[in-house]
């Protein structure tokens, strides 16, 4: 549950055990595709948990939410040291490696439908983390950031896209929504691009794996397009093609006030 007082507890010593456990465990391991210790990751998820104000064990399953799934720690282990509630928490956050990866994705996105909310938070935070890290790379080698994963970049772009749809709901509280507006936008930089053709006054969006939708100035919908997006059409920043439709908005905004 989100936290009415997130003052520090009795708990915090669990904490900062759960931190230890956490970095004894992932000692060694690097983040995928780089020289970074793999514990960067769990404390930002950690961090983004408490930037959403949840209860301490909730930031507890999140540094821990890996130990099970990559290290040799076992759900027993995380249950007599840090008790049922987390125990369950990294449980329903772990994925089963002895699937294939599309196949474990879409059971772990179909068990997500029907989360707790704390669940939903700890792989929300996940993701988050993951995609931030998937952004920062992909704006320094582009498409190159795929050949570290095992899944290519069509398959990660369902799984992403899947994962914000099951997470909808956290849209509804207000210490999580930025978080998810953020998720939203850092799948837009990383899987969706933006054309616009000046000639025309219009605007295509073309996300992986999907058809294309284009917008002009006299429209304040999205609407699907057949055909290829013109040559004429530049690509742009996905920043740049929200300046341009909020303007053209702003303006179709003041021309129905003036009628």
């Amino acid at each position: 549950m989100i936290m009415k007082d997130n003052k520090w507890t009795e708990q915090d010593d669990k904490l900062n055990d759960a931190i230890i456990f956490a970095i004894e465990k992932h000692k060694g391991q690097k983040r995928k595709g780089t020289d970074y210790p793999y514990i960067v990751h769990p404390l930002e998820v950690l961090s983004i948990l408490a930037d959403m104000n949840m209860e301490r064990d909730v930031l507890i399953a999140g540094v821990l939410h890996d130990v099970v799934e990559d290290t040799d720690t076992s759900p027993d282990t995380i249950r007599a040291l840090f008790g049922d509630f987390v125990a369950d928490l990294v449980a329903g956050h772990t994925d089963d490696k002895t699937l294939p990866w599309k196949e474990r994705k879409e059971k772990a996105l179909a068990e997500l439908a029907n989360a707790t909310f704390e669940i939903k938070c700890v792989t929300f935070a996940d993701k988050l983390s993951n995609l931030r890290a998937i952004a920062r790379d992909y704006k320094v080698v582009g498409d190159e950031v795929w050949d570290k994963f095992t899944a290519p970049k069509e398959e990660q772009a369902w799984y992403y896209a899947a994962g914000i749809d099951a997470l909808d709901d956290m849209m509804n509280y207000p210490e999580t929504r930025p978080f998810y507006w953020e998720l939203n936008e850092l799948y837009q930089d990383v899987f969706v691009k933006y054309y616009y053709d000046e000639d025309s006054d219009t605007m295509w969006q073309k996300a992986v794996g999907e058809g294309a939708y284009t917008l002009g100035s006299d429209s304040q919908i999205w609407t699907e397009w057949e055909g290829d997006i013109p040559e004429s059409a530049e690509e742009i920043p996905r920043e740049a093609a929200q300046r341009i439709e909020d303007n053209w908005i702003e303006g179709l905004d003041r021309r129905a006030e003036e009628d």
